[in-house]
């Protein structure tokens, strides 16, 4: 038997929406990777927030934390300190 080949986590040139409801009201985010950074001798790839669909300008995001996969395809979000966890949970 052969199983799918695992496919690895990005770790760059990745965006992705999420849409957010709060009682009625209701918004999408953008988030996006650009560039890495070290954080606790582990190397993460940026993780960027957008209001709404803004999938051109990728330059004026916010920096909202560092994501990375380890060996053993875990994969582990580190928000920015003064951010708190950004809504990255997608039904």
């Amino acid at each position: 038997m052969y199983g799918q080949q695992p496919i690895p986590f990005p770790s760059s040139n990745a965006r992705w929406i999420e849409a957010v409801e709060w009682f009625e009201i209701g918004w999408d985010q953008t988030f996006y990777l650009r560039g890495d950074t070290t954080i606790n001798n582990y190397d993460y790839a940026k993780v960027y927030l957008i209001g709404g669909h803004n999938f051109t300008d990728t330059t004026i995001g916010d920096y909202v934390g560092g994501i990375r996969e380890d060996s053993t395809r875990k994969v582990y979000y580190l928000p920015e300190p003064h951010e708190g966890m950004p809504c990255m949970v997608s039904d």
